[in-house]
């Protein structure tokens, strides 16, 4: 492998003696092992490193192209993963679904998806990005009457208790028997 290697062994060894980080450690074990003459070979560093050849190939141009501070400073997140929805196509779908408007479902908002804007993605790549990505729901209309008297609801809103109390269940332990409507036989001893 042709790569020249810059530093000495002794300012390598200090550096991988004293690195926490496991993947800059692993890079400067790559760079002094090819400078000891330990693995001179891509095949070598690859099989000793647990690496792939890509990698090791990789790893040989970046620190020549940036050297040692450049190689080490390596991005580990392996770059931006590509988007299936635009962020653009998601800021128009959230401002939508902040509307009164909004959509009836999921399975509505992936049809719009496709219809608008020719993004074609999974029921549950919709679904995760609406209920856990933008916070947001689809918004249904609930029917009402058209004889509602909108004072009266305001009233009745503003006068009810924000949670109703809930009524005994009989098959919890503890409900009292006149409250089922049951009646207990007395026993004799």
């Amino acid at each position: 492998m042709d790569i020249t290697i810059v530093e000495s062994k002794e300012y390598l060894a200090d550096l991988l003696y004293g690195e926490n980080d496991k993947r800059k450690k692993e890079r400067l074990q790559f760079l002094y092992w090819h400078k000891t003459g330990l693995a001179t070979t891509r095949s070598r560093l690859a099989a000793l490193l647990c690496k792939s050849l890509p990698t090791i190939t990789a790893w040989a141009r970046r620190y020549e192209s940036l050297g040692l501070e450049g190689f080490l400073g390596m991005d580990y997140k392996g770059g931006e993963h590509l988007r299936v929805i635009p962020r653009a196509v998601v800021a128009e779908l959230d401002a939508r679904l902040g509307t009164a408007e909004g959509f009836g479902s999921f399975a509505e908002i992936q049809s719009w998806l496709k219809e608008e804007h020719g993004v074609e993605v999974a029921y549950s790549t919709v679904h995760g990005l609406v209920r856990y990505g933008l916070n947001a729901s689809p918004k249904v209309v609930r029917p009402f009457s058209e004889n509602q008297d909108p004072e009266a609801v305001d009233a009745f809103k503003k006068n009810s208790p924000g949670r109703w109390p809930r009524s005994p269940d009989p098959a919890l332990p503890g409900t009292p028997a006149s409250a089922t409507g049951s009646k207990t036989k007395a026993t004799s001893a």
